[in-house]
């Protein structure tokens, strides 16, 4: 065996044992975030909409914030945090913190957080989960957008 084949003998080796098992690596194109655009400059407040052909009992928007993990309720990422002592999958705690749930294709948002201090290219994401009946998320697809804010810089 020369050294070339030696060497792609060895690498098929190495690079099969990182193979990646189980991920959903496909692009998911269920959803279409229609506004904002990403990385477009909107004004308060922010109307989120969408199309596509999801047909789930209802969605999950996060806005700056990451959203639960498959099989989680909305209010997963907040358990445990000081101001989360119970039902915190109540709405108005949830909007507080910009996490819809809604069975309709839109999301008004009415306020955001500011930019950090200094920061002239501040970001905002809205991420859209699927949600089963009980409110848990549906698999790992996911749909997200940049914006900033018209204020903001």
């Amino acid at each position: 065996m020369d050294m070339r084949a030696g060497a792609v003998a060895a690498l098929v080796v190495l690079c099969s044992s990182c193979a990646v098992h189980g991920l959903a690596l496909k692009e998911d194109r269920r959803l279409d975030i229609t506004a904002p655009g990403d990385r477009s400059t909107v004004s308060l407040p922010v109307e989120i909409t969408w199309t596509g052909s999801a047909q789930p009992a209802s969605f999950g928007v996060f806005v700056d914030a990451a959203p639960q993990r498959p099989g989680q309720t909305l209010d997963a990422p907040f358990r445990g945090s000081r101001d989360c002592l119970r039902a915190c999958l109540d709405r108005a705690y949830l909007a507080n913190r910009n996490v819809f749930a809604t069975t309709a294709p839109h999301v008004t948002v009415r306020h955001l957080n500011k930019a950090p201090s200094g920061q002239t290219e501040h970001f905002h994401e809205v991420t859209i989960v699927l949600l089963d009946a009980g409110g848990r998320r549906i698999g790992e697809g996911a749909w997200s957008v940049r914006f900033r804010l018209r204020s903001e810089g």
